[in-house]
């Protein structure tokens, strides 16, 4: 049976860490969504609309489902770690 049980300081410490990485991923997708409009006043063609395409069709979800997943998994370890502190007090 595996054990079930938490270092709540470092649980919660990760989980900030957690908040972070997910805030940074947020801000470079911003940056990058900006860029690649940027782009359209300098790159044209095919092969423009085929990455700002891609871009729009899953690179972008991609990174706002990464950073999605990362912010749920903080807020689980946090509510985890509330539950470990009520169980052990």
């Amino acid at each position: 049976m595996p054990e079930l049980s938490m270092n709540t300081n470092v649980g919660r410490a990760q989980a900030a860490v957690l908040d972070d990485q997910a805030a940074k991923i947020k801000k470079a997708k911003s940056e990058i969504d900006d860029l690649i409009n940027q782009l359209k006043t300098c790159w044209w063609g095919d092969d423009q609309k085929k990455f700002e395409s891609k871009w729009n069709g899953q690179y972008s979800s991609d990174l706002t489902k990464a950073a999605s997943s990362l912010a749920k998994t903080a807020d689980q370890i946090r509510t985890e770690a509330k539950q470990q502190d009520r169980t052990s007090a």
